[in-house]
């Protein structure tokens, strides 16, 4: 909020600059040409400084109107967890409990898609919890994390697990030790060359924030009939389902 209330004074103080330009050039300039210079300068200034920032100021608060709502309609359920964790209701970016929402490869918080760049292999240290690189936290705010393993392999220990589908949608219902559920959509994953969506409707994986190597990272999986941890390479594209 602090930068956008700095780009935001910047802004301001930029269209004051050019509103005493556009005076000079009116009031105070005697030629033809004095006045043309003054107001190519007024216009440089309006086309190289004052356009950009505000349109990279309404890029951004068009992306935190939107975290904001995304966030607005997450719920966090008590399963009843020893560890006292809280689970979100529905996956980052989804606007639904059975919505796949977006899939992110280890360590990035912009969704990946078709159209992402190549997957740089990055040393992270062994947890990204809560940091910069958590796309729970970065897209939905602080209260926010990426599940660790432990906290994923308690939801597959202390939980009962149950093949289902809602609205349509084939996934997991989860229940905890207090009776209260979540569902898993069964999302597939983004392959870690194409990014072509793949195993949806038979396959649920789910990004950690624990990595267990230089190139693999842990990860919740599920099919129909069965439900435990795995390894992958972090260049797939994965569900996050964040915890708090």
């Amino acid at each position: 909020m602090n930068i956008i209330m700095n780009k935001q004074e910047k802004l301001a103080e930029l269209h004051s600059i050019r509103t005493i330009l556009d005076k000079v050039a009116k009031v105070y300039c005697i030629t033809p040409d004095e006045r043309n210079m003054v107001k190519k300068i007024s216009m440089r200034l309006f086309t190289e400084q004052i356009l950009p920032l505000a349109e990279e100021l309404t890029a951004q608060q068009v992306k935190d109107t939107k975290k904001l709502v995304t966030t607005a309609s997450v719920q966090l359920i008590d399963l009843g967890l020893p560890s006292g964790t809280l689970w979100a209701d529905r996956n980052v970016g989804a606007d639904a409990p059975e919505a796949a929402g977006d899939y992110f490869r280890w360590g990035e918080t912009v969704p990946f898609t078709e159209d992402s760049d190549e997957y740089e292999y990055r040393d992270l240290g062994e947890s990204i919890v809560g940091t910069e690189y958590d796309a729970a936290t970065v897209n939905l705010g602080e209260q926010y994390k990426m599940p660790t393993h432990e906290q994923q392999k308690e939801l597959l220990k202390c939980c009962t697990w149950e093949w289902t589908t809602l609205n349509g949608v084939k996934g997991m219902k989860i229940t905890g030790p207090n009776g209260n559920h979540i569902f898993f959509p069964a999302s597939g994953y983004r392959d870690s060359s194409s990014g072509t969506l793949s195993s949806v409707g038979s396959y649920g994986f789910y990004c950690s924030a624990s990595a267990s190597s230089s190139y693999y990272g842990h990860n919740l999986l599920f099919t129909s009939s069965n439900w435990y941890w795995d390894n992958y390479y972090r260049a797939y594209g994965f569900p996050v389902r964040a915890v708090a």
